[in-house]
């Protein structure tokens, strides 16, 4: 964490390779902002487990639906979401979710995701 001269703090998140293969690779590192962004952007080619994702939906959509009713007093009922747009989904975890739903839903990309040259190439897992 940093803290700026006017109090604020900034957190700033940086990935990059784990050398496993190669112990002298010089991929560089890449921001989490930009690494986001980079998903966003190939969210169309990425394989995703869309019935885990689906149920992930589901039980934060019914969580949403408890709460309205509690504090709001509507008189919704929880119901089943039966068409789901996964990848609109997809994108508004990856830009809103806090970092435990991004990585819990990063479980769920069926691609492999390979950091290049400071950017995400995908591969079919086989």
């Amino acid at each position: 964490m940093l803290i700026q001269q006017n109090g604020d703090t900034v957190r700033y998140v940086y990935y990059g390779c784990n050398r496993s293969k190669d112990r002298m690779c010089k991929c560089g590192y890449i921001r989490e902002e930009q690494l986001i962004k980079d998903l966003m952007d190939q969210i169309d080619n990425l394989n995703i487990n869309g019935a885990a994702v689906q149920k992930k939906f589901q039980a934060e959509f019914n969580r949403a639906t408890r709460f309205q009713r509690k504090f709001l007093g509507s008189k919704q009922k929880e119901t089943k979401v039966s068409e789901l747009d996964i990848k609109s989904y997809v994108k508004h975890v990856l830009k809103e979710g806090s970092n435990e739903e991004k990585r819990e839903l990063l479980g769920e990309i069926e691609n492999k995701l390979i950091l290049r040259d400071k950017k995400i190439i995908l591969k079919e897992i086989v």
